[in-house]
């Protein structure tokens, strides 16, 4: 029996003489151990285990061998880990239980491979590698983006800040009637550049996950009646209709008030620019579920299938959408964002030719973790 599981064992065992220290010959071997070594059991009987160390554990052992000679003459058990050079020169490495028997003169010992193990962790020590190389050089990037950015703003804003201040003063200055509408045509344009490079940064922070919301309980009906307020002039300057209508009793939401606006401005906005003079435009608040609706519907030039499938992604103004939209084709996708933030979802629902409907769904509480997201200065 004995002698059927030293051959059959699945681990590989080794009786060595321990007459010369822990580094003694090969008294008996079993068969899977030669076949991990690649040598016969004929070639491994009688030789020394220090003809089949690893050049890299032979120090080791060799203070081992010392260790073991100056220490009691009681049986000890050792483990320790190890590495066989195979016949074709290749290291198999090795954990090992060593049982040795001083009265006896040998030692009983175990040796699982470890091979498939280790192979593993080279190659998740490599992967880690690989992925702190790609983070580094992701956050290389991210830093260079946010200077860049940084710079960007810093180079278009200083122009137009005493653009804003002395177009401002002609207005109130200027008695001519065309002077007048000069200024206020610098102004408009100047205030327009300003609102786009917000846009422009508000959107690399959120793409960046730098983006944070300042979350305060809003008044949503208030919110709303001061967003169509503020753009009923534009409206009315082209002739829309701009109607809007809130159902009674809406709970206090949690949100970003600005960050909230902002959408609105844009939605809205978008409605009134693309809908030809003499458009009719309907917002509409109510509650929905635990949540709150804004739809926006307008009758203007409407979308087409297949531009509705990316209105929303950021950077991907198409050429045949000129007749549609115009801009820098952000507004809707930093919309999206915000609302994404918030942890609510936009729609759009729209017929070249019939007009289009957006409609906005937002929860009553902002989703844990949204308001503490990191934002950077730019």
């Amino acid at each position: 029996m004995y002698h059927r599981f030293f051959k059959e064992a699945h681990d590989g065992l080794a009786l060595i003489d321990y007459t010369d220290g822990i580094l003694g010959n090969i008294i008996d071997i079993n068969d899977i151990m030669c076949e991990w070594l690649g040598y016969s059991r004929q070639e491994l009987l009688g030789i020394s285990n220090d003809d089949l160390i690893a050049p890299a554990y032979k120090p080791f052992f060799q203070r081992s061998r010392r260790n073991v000679r100056q220490r009691s003459e009681s049986d000890r058990r050792l483990q320790f880990n190890i590495a066989f050079v195979a016949k074709d020169g290749h290291i198999v490495p090795f954990e090992v239980t060593a049982h040795i028997m001083k009265s006896e003169g040998f030692s009983f010992t175990i040796f699982r491979n470890v091979t498939d193990r280790k192979n593993m962790e080279r190659r998740l020590g490599e992967r880690y590698k690989k992925e702190k190389r790609l983070t580094e050089q992701l956050q290389e990037q991210m830093d260079r983006r946010i200077d860049f950015n940084r710079y960007l703003v810093h180079e278009l804003k200083t122009p137009l800040t005493p653009l804003l201040g002395a177009s401002e003063m002609l207005i109130a200055k200027a008695s001519d009637i065309t002077l007048k509408r000069l200024a206020e045509n610098i102004y408009r344009g100047a205030k327009n550049l300003d609102a786009r490079v917000d846009d422009l940064m508000c959107m690399v922070r959120g793409e960046m996950g730098l983006l944070r919301l300042k979350v305060s309980q809003i008044d949503i009906t208030e919110l709303m009646q001061d967003t169509v307020l503020y753009l009923k002039p534009w409206a009315e300057n082209k002739k829309h209709t701009l109607t809007l209508k809130i159902t009674p009793n809406l709970p206090v939401i949690q949100g970003d008030e600005s960050r909230l606006s902002q959408v609105m401005l844009n939605l809205i906005g978008n409605a009134i620019k693309f809908t030809s003079p003499g458009g009719i435009i309907d917002v509409h608040v109510a509650k929905y579920g635990e949540r709150v609706k804004i739809t926006i519907k307008d009758n203007g030039k409407g979308i087409s299938p297949e531009n509705q499938q990316w209105i929303f992604e950021p950077y991907s103004r198409r050429k045949q959408l000129s007749d549609e939209m115009s801009g820098l084709g952000i507004g809707l996708p930093l919309s999206k964002m915000i609302v994404r933030l918030h942890g609510g979802d936009i729609r759009v629902r729209s017929k070249p030719g019939t007009g289009s409907v957006f409609t906005v769904v937002l929860p009553l509480v902002v989703p844990f973790g949204e308001s503490d997201r990191k934002e950077i200065s730019l």
